[in-house]
């Protein structure tokens, strides 16, 4: 009979978002710990480790295959929606919580989602989230200000503060495009996702920005990938394509949107 050790101690867990041939990229990294006391609810205080770090802090509670996850960034602020925050804490509660369970459920005052293992490889992790609401739109005015180039469309994802999709002509000028940080504040509250396809990727590629939160760009991004499965399914279909994040880090997922979700798989492994 398998013993579970719930160690309360912090787990440094990098994100690895690996390509189909197996070429690893940079990722997001994320701090996790697992927590004995279920009433200690949310935490607004990253763990020390993970503020030296610079990275997330993943605080995670439960047992029996259903968990709590709540995650905040360095400085302490709670992140709503955190896909690599999500991907670590299933990592590692499978590998040093629940090693026989097929599929994990988990939530937090926000949303719900499941994670399962993705395939042979014990680091390959899906999740699998309600599909985001999404509103096509007219790409706002401002736009060319804030990136330099003017989309050809544009799509609202969540409330008045949530995701502005920006659909550019090609993965080149999703590239080379260079933000005005300083007009974000007064431009929008939505932090921006800039995406376009990309035939040599038989995918698509993003960059994130949300400066007037503190995070003028962010390296990995999960949550923005999950937006882009909603917006990218009346074009590419409930294919799986790969997904990559053109910033200075570099990272690359797995899509699939279908019967009203999204799923989202990457690599993961400890640090």
């Amino acid at each position: 009979m398998h013993t579970v050790n719930r160690a309360t101690q912090p787990a440094f867990v990098c994100c690895m978002h690996a390509s189909h041939n197996q070429e690893p990229a940079a990722g997001g990294l994320a701090c996790v710990q697992y927590l004995t006391d279920d009433s200690v609810g949310p935490h607004a205080k990253p763990l020390g480790a993970a503020a030296k770090a610079n990275c997330v802090s993943v605080f995670v509670t439960g047992v029996a295959g259903r968990y709590r996850a709540d995650v905040c960034d360095p400085a302490g602020r709670e992140i709503r929606f955190c896909g690599h925050g999500a991907l670590a804490a299933a990592m590692h509660v499978f590998n040093k919580l629940e090693p026989d369970l097929p599929e994990l459920n988990f939530f937090n005052q926000h949303q719900q989602w499941q994670a399962r293992r993705a395939g042979a490889a014990d680091a390959d992790i899906l999740l699998v989230y309600k599909r985001p609401p999404l509103t096509r739109c007219d790409a706002p005015a401002f736009a060319p200000e804030l990136l330099g180039v003017s989309p050809l469309l544009a799509a609202e994802a969540g409330g008045a503060d949530n995701y502005l999709i920006l659909e550019l002509a090609s993965p080149d000028d999703v590239l080379k495009l260079v933000p005005n940080f300083g007009a974000f504040s007064a431009a929008t509250r939505r932090a921006v996702i800039v995406t376009a396809r990309d035939p040599a990727l038989k995918g698509i590629v993003f960059r994130y920005f949300a400066p007037q939160y503190g995070q003028p760009e962010d390296s990995a991004t999960g949550s923005a990938a999950v937006q882009l499965g909603a917006y990218w399914e009346s074009v590419i279909g409930s294919a799986c394509y790969p997904v990559r994040q053109l910033s200075a880090g570099g990272a690359l997922m797995q899509l699939r949107c279908a019967d009203g979700t999204v799923e989202l798989s990457a690599r993961v492994a400890y640090r």
